[in-house]
C-alpha cells in the first residue's frame, strides 16, 4: 500500500489550520515545504516537526484534536512513505 501524497497533504493542512491563524500566507508555505519530504521519503521529519511546532506554540490538547490526525496518521504509513524507489519507476 502507498499512502496517497494528496492524503498526506490534507492531513498537513488540516495540521496547519491548527498551528496558524486563518488564512496565514504562512500557513499554505508550509503545506507547500511538506511536499519534498514527502516525495523523498522523510515521512517521519513531517511528523516531528508538526508535533514540535505544537508543543512550542502551547496548542493545548483540545485545540490539537483536529490537527492531530496529521502526525499520528503520517506515523502510523512511515514505512508506506518512500516514494524515492517508485519514483524511479516512474
Amino acid at each position: 500500500m502507498i499512502v496517497d501524497i494528496m492524503h498526506g497533504l490534507a492531513y498537513r493542512w488540516q495540521a496547519a489550520q491548527v498551528l496558524c491563524a486563518p488564512e496565514a500566507p504562512h500557513a499554505a508555505q508550509g503545506v507547500a515545504d511538506t511536499r519534498a519530504p514527502l516525495l523523498h521519503g522523510q515521512g517521519s521529519t513531517i511528523v516531528r516537526r508538526v508535533w514540535r511546532a505544537a508543543t512550542l506554540k502551547g496548542v493545548r490538547t483540545t485545540q490539537r484534536a483536529s490537527g492531530d490526525p496529521c502526525p499520528t496518521d503520517l506515523a502510523q504509513h512511515v514505512s508506506y512513505l518512500n516514494y524515492p524507489p517508485l519514483l524511479c519507476f516512474g
